[in-house]
């Protein structure tokens, strides 16, 4: 969308406007003619932007960072647990084994 700003405009007054685009396929058709009247008073605008919900405060910034860090430090100790038990277990199996094999020898 295509934004035109119009400056210098009196108050309480009313313009007329036609809007035309132009691209590198040559000109479209304008529109009719709009006719728009200023307010009196104070600017009506405001120069606040607008929200933006992607941007988060400080507070949520870090919330997520300690839910994320907490999240894997608990994966992180998860595997640490799964590697251990399995180390175990696998030390087992090769006495277990080591112990066949010393018998079919004797």
């Amino acid at each position: 969308m295509m934004v035109s700003n119009v400056g210098d405009l009196q108050e309480d007054a009313v313009y007329y406007f036609r809007m035309q685009a132009t691209t590198g396929a040559g000109e479209g058709p304008a529109t009719d003619i709009q006719q728009i009247q200023t307010q009196t008073g104070p600017q009506s605008h405001t120069t606040e932007r607008p929200p933006q919900p992607w941007k988060k405060d400080k507070a949520q910034q870090i919330g997520i960072i300690v839910g994320v860090c907490i999240g894997g430090t608990c994966i992180a100790i998860s595997v640490l647990i799964i590697l251990l038990r399995n180390r175990q277990v696998l030390a087992l199996l090769l006495q277990s084994h080591s112990r066949k094999v010393g018998m079919l020898k004797n």
